[in-house]
């Protein structure tokens, strides 16, 4: 059960990249034009410093979960 699980989640040709913040997983695309491209989605950006965010060390709202 658990190997048909794995299959049915699993997608081929996922494509990763490392970054200074860890790895992120990726997908290939292909624009209306007809070119492939290899799109990264998900990515978390940071909170505007506004409010009592300002002056103060950044810090991550949500946690995503590239990988699983």
């Amino acid at each position: 059960m658990n190997i048909l699980c794995m299959l049915l989640f699993t997608r081929c040709g996922d494509f990763v990249t490392n970054t200074t913040e860890g790895p992120v997983s990726g997908y290939q695309m292909k624009s209306r034009s007809g070119r492939s491209f290899i799109a990264f989605s998900g990515i978390p950006y940071a909170a505007p410093p506004i409010g009592k965010l300002r002056f103060q060390v950044s810090g991550w709202l949500f946690f995503f979960f590239l990988f699983f």
